[in-house]
């Protein structure tokens, strides 16, 4: 049986992964530009030009890298409030159970002394 609050968390994670991978896609295409200008200016830049892929490829892959781990806390919080409800309802079970081991012990002394006094 679902529940009411599972659609927001479902929804969470969607628009979630929807703004990660558009902010990916960003940088991405931001990396393929730099990478296409280097490409065509390249040969007026110099000796230092060398270092320009390794650059593009850290200003891409930092960025990236945050947005993905970063991104993720809210995907961990929901998780981490998914266990304590997971937790809290488990707790209500088992007190329910012992309640009617309770009522199961109460009614069994009930039905033995009713059966003595019917013996009796």
């Amino acid at each position: 049986m679902k529940k009411k609050n599972e659609l927001p968390a479902v929804r969470e994670s969607i628009t979630g992964n929807v703004a990660r991978v558009s902010a990916t896609t960003i940088v991405a295409w931001a990396g393929v530009a730099v990478f296409g200008i280097y490409a065509l200016l390249g040969r007026f830049i110099g000796g230092e030009s060398i270092l320009f892929p390794a650059l593009i490829l850290a200003s891409t892959a930092i960025p990236i890298s945050i947005i993905w781990l970063v991104g993720r806390g809210g995907q961990i919080e929901a998780r981490q409030r998914k266990i304590l409800e997971l937790e809290r309802r488990v707790e209500e079970l088992e007190e329910r159970v012992a309640n009617a081991e309770a009522v199961e012990a109460f009614e069994e002394r009930l039905a033995k002394k009713e059966a003595e006094q019917l013996k009796g």
